[in-house]
């Protein structure tokens, strides 16, 4: 838990209005002990002077879940509302439509969902990501492999979207940044289709339109202005610990200033500057770099992490419930050139189950269910042979850990894995009684003894005591010397 806060958010060096500039350079960071340079650790790339990582997503790489994205560099994972095993639904995803590139593309499933081109208001080679959220609350997180670390410094990360959203009446699109200490699928803040909490964490939510950035031409719903989703904001920091909330710092909502400008496909560039005491955002207006400024900051505070996992996240909440007219189930966003500064950390060796891309109605599951003697798909169908995992590579292997989400796992339930022929594991309920309805979705880590796996070819099975678990975004990932 953290004590003793003193947190604010406070708003440095803004001109009035969403056209304020004032630029600044690019990943400037700083050493927590006061040092106005950063050791060179990397070559140049992505805004940055010397990059960690970066990736201009110039090059596709499919055949993994994670579509086009390079699988050795990102986790990709999907969570939606329409995993009611009862209903005879894994972890379901409607056909969308997709808008990028001057295309309209319609159908899509995943793994198409997560795609590159180039061409459009965004003419060089970028990442795009749609989905329909079905009438649920859905969330599309890309999870970058390698650790960042900012220990003892303030670390830059750096990022490009179109940084629209829409939020009328409570509902809509938006996306998020977060950092967690563990490599789980899916990191977020309270939802109302569960509890995406991580063990350490620290999230980002720009979903701010509604709040700071009016547009006075626009009208109001129910009595809420709303921005015509061409300008956006933070509207919130939050801290996790012990796989809960301990910290929620809100937006205030009476500083208009803290807007900046969107434009469907037209990217923003965003920093996120983070040290163990301060967080300090800053954006540029959409195909406007150099009007690059502080948008936030949270100050004060004790994060209970250092080092962590950057994932980028792409929110939706049953749109059609907006009432907003025209605001459809979904929503493209497009990425570039993300990266981060820092030690150079080695890359774990991830090995992921496949998604299950099982037919259902007009859309596709992504799960697997737990039944008590093994895994299903569709939800009563018992897979003919375990799962396996193809090239697994042991040598200098320090530690593994499995990880995926659930559905429906409840307190007092058990989760039993097993690779090759070693002894079955189990995994007991360990997460804290929250005061809120809970229908059992979570991100579990499951440390994995080494032991258990072998060089090549592992086989990979699980079932839950119940027999009425879900669970999806399933990964192997083992750490090195």
């Amino acid at each position: 838990m953290l004590k003793s806060l003193t947190l604010w958010i406070g708003l440095v060096g803004l001109a009035s209005g969403c056209g304020a500039s004032g630029s600044r350079a690019i990943g400037s960071g700083s050493t927590g002990s006061g040092s106005t340079a950063q050791t060179p650790l990397g070559p140049a790339g992505c805004g940055l002077t010397n990059a960690a990582f970066c990736d201009t997503f110039d090059t596709p790489s499919p055949g993994g879940n994670a579509g086009d994205l390079d699988d050795s560099k990102w986790s990709a994972a999907r969570a939606s509302g329409l995993d009611s095993i009862g209903q005879g639904q894994l972890d379901w995803w409607p056909p969308s439509l997709a808008t990028a590139c001057g295309m309209t593309l319609n159908n899509v499933l995943p793994h198409n969902d997560m795609f590159f081109c180039a061409g459009g208001p965004t003419p060089s080679m970028h990442f795009n990501n749609a989905y329909n959220d079905g009438q649920s609350f859905t969330v599309h997180s890309y999870r970058i492999r390698q650790p960042f670390d900012f220990t003892n410094r303030t670390g830059v990360v750096v990022f490009d979207v179109d940084g629209q959203s829409q939020f009328p009446g409570g509902h809509g699109y938006w996306f998020n940044f977060f950092i967690a200490s563990e490599p789980i699928p899916i990191p977020y803040q309270d939802t109302n289709i569960g509890n995406f909490f991580a063990k350490e964490g620290v999230g980002i939510e720009f979903q701010g339109a509604d709040v700071a950035c009016v547009d006075p031409t626009c009208k109001t719903f129910a009595g809420i202005p709303t921005s015509c989703g061409n300008a956006n904001a933070v509207s919130n920091f939050f801290i996790e610990d012990a796989y809960q909330i301990v910290q929620t710092i809100p937006y205030p909502g009476s500083v208009a200033q803290a807007c900046f400008k969107t434009q469907p496909e037209v990217l923003n560039h965003f920093e996120v500057h983070i040290s163990q005491s301060k967080i300090e955002v800053l954006a540029a207006d959409a195909g406007q770099p150099s009007t690059l400024r502080t948008v936030a900051v949270a100050d004060g505070l004790s994060l209970p992490l250092t080092r962590g996992y950057v994932s980028l996240q792409h929110t939706h909440y049953n749109e059609a419930k907006s009432g907003l007219t025209g605001l459809p189930m979904y929503h493209t966003y497009h990425w570039d050139n993300v990266g981060f500064d820092g030690p150079v950390a080695a890359t774990p060796r991830s090995y992921e189950v496949p998604d299950s891309l099982t037919s259902n109605r007009s859309g596709v599951d992504i799960g697997y269910a737990l039944l008590k003697t093994g895994m299903a798909t569709p939800v009563n169908t018992p897979l003919a042979a375990p799962i396996s995992l193809q090239n697994v590579d042991t040598t200098n292997s320090t530690d593994a850990v499995l990880t995926f989400n659930t559905a429906n796992f409840q307190p007092n339930d058990t989760i039993s894995y097993q690779f090759n022929n070693a002894p079955a594991r189990t995994y007991t309920y360990s997460f804290p009684t929250y005061d809120h309805a809970d229908d059992g979705t979570y991100p579990v880590a499951i440390a994995v003894q080494l032991s258990d796996l072998q060089q090549g070819t592992n086989t990979f099975q699980m079932s839950s005591a119940s027999g009425q678990v879900g669970v999806y975004n399933v990964e192997l990932t083992i750490d090195t010397q």
